[in-house]
């Protein structure tokens, strides 16, 4: 999350406010909410905006489609391709080969258990870590399959795996910037809205040379 979004704002924000401090805290959801609410931070920077609460105003900029990632130690793996076709797989059966996984309590980690309830599936896991680059890399080292996001699907070394879209129906990735409704708002932290609210995310999705998400659906 910090290492794909801030870049996207951030660097502006602080060229046009040189005299403002960043102090950046990373913390689980539940504790950022928490903290966010009780003004204890400035805002928010997170994912899922639906788990956030009434207590916030959210400002969100999506959507980041996800992959599903099959390694070629899987059953379903298909030799000689990049991308497959959501048609061309069963995500019920996916959700059943054994996983990597973020650590419980993790945004992702937070879609990944609400989509595999909704498929009625016990997942196996095989491994966890608070890193999602780094599960990205193990899966594509056989280990395991796992669900990312396309900007973590983006910077991954060339092997042998697949790439699956999920529709956005089944998953999405929204980002969001939350604060206080209570809050007086500075004029510094309503420019920091702004710069966060002109990040265009479906272009920052794309890469040279792969086909458009919504060609692969």
């Amino acid at each position: 999350l910090g290492s794909f979004l801030l870049p996207q704002f951030l660097p502006k924000f602080i060229k046009n406010h040189p005299d403002v401090k960043i102090e950046l805290e990373e913390a689980s959801p539940e504790i950022s909410v928490e903290k966010a609410i009780k003004g204890q931070i400035n805002f928010y920077i997170g994912q899922t905006p639906a788990t956030v609460g009434p207590q916030l105003e959210c400002e969100v900029r999506g959507h980041e489609p996800y992959y599903f990632m099959i390694p070629k130690t899987s059953k379903y793996y298909h030799p000689d391709q990049k991308f497959v076709n959501i048609e061309s797989v069963d995500i019920e059966k996916l959700l059943q080969e054994p996983l990597l996984l973020t650590c419980a309590g993790s945004a992702i980690r937070q879609q990944i258990n609400f989509l595999t309830h909704k498929f009625k599936t016990n997942p196996i896991i095989v491994l966890e870590s608070t890193n999602i680059e780094t599960i990205a890399s193990l899966s594509a080292k056989g280990i395991g399959s796992t669900i990312i996001p396309a900007t973590v699907a983006m910077h991954l070394d060339e092997g042998e795996y697949n790439l699956c879209p999920l529709p956005q129906d089944i998953l999405s990735l929204d980002y969001f910037l939350a604060y206080a409704k209570e809050r007086n708002l500075s004029p510094n932290e309503k420019d920091m809205i702004e710069t966060f609210k002109k990040i265009n995310i479906i272009e920052c999705t794309q890469k040279e040379g792969w086909p458009k998400f919504s060609e692969l659906r």
